[in-house]
């Protein structure tokens, strides 16, 4: 058998993209512009604490457009007169020339999933024409129309196939490859690709008083 046991994708990254096409689906998805994607996972190199999340509402000079300006910083330094902030503009781009290979590690196995699933199903039809097959002897021996020898002969050799054939099966089970993951990735927009990727592969992030971002994956 072809080796098919690489993940497609985690069951965590699964179900965050399950959670992004329900909100959508039932029209509650808005990009959640004021709330913030790194929740929890943003911390103050200088203190070791959580840094909170701000989002205020700011406007262009001579512009009427009003966009959402979104940072986080640091209670205990600010308090301190040191003050620690950073932009979440500043951490995405930072992330965002991952999102492409996290994408295509994600969905170039789709051939391979493919492949899986139609072996598995092979199998379990020659196991299911096999069954047959002793069947039918078993009758026939029964009727009188082949000897015991021929039946018993020509039995062994089918549960032989049969042994080989669920050995492979359970190779094929044991490889645990979900094939309803691989076309979900596919089709998030960037944002719904970075929440996925944070929600599902960063740790933390550890931001300095100098601006010095650190990416800390799980």
């Amino acid at each position: 058998l072809p080796n098919t046991h690489e993940a497609i994708i985690s069951r965590e990254i699964f179900d965050e993209v399950k959670k992004i096409k329900e909100k959508r689906s039932f029209g509650g998805y808005t990009g959640n512009k004021n709330r913030s994607i790194f929740s929890d996972k943003i911390f103050c190199k200088e203190c070791g604490r959580h840094m909170s999340f701000r989002c205020d509402s700011r406007q262009k000079k001579n512009s009427a457009k009003i966009y959402k300006y979104k940072s986080y910083y640091c209670n205990l330094c600010k308090d301190e007169k040191t003050p620690n902030n950073i932009r979440e503009k500043d951490i995405i781009e930072l992330i965002k020339p991952k999102l492409k290979d996290f994408k295509i590690q994600n969905t170039l196995n789709e051939e391979k999933v493919i492949e899986h699933k139609n072996v598995k199903e092979e199998i379990l039809k020659e196991i299911s024409i096999l069954n047959c097959n002793l069947q039918i002897i078993y009758e026939n021996y029964k009727k009188k129309i082949i000897s015991k020898e021929a039946y018993l002969k020509e039995k062994s050799l089918i549960q032989d196939k049969k042994i080989l054939l669920e050995s492979k099966l359970e190779e094929l089970k044991s490889e645990n490859i979900d094939s309803k993951k691989e076309t979900d990735i596919v089709i998030l927009d960037e944002e719904g690709l970075l929440k996925v990727y944070v929600k599902s592969l960063i740790d933390k992030i550890i931001v300095s008083r100098s601006g010095e971002i650190e990416i800390v994956e799980k």
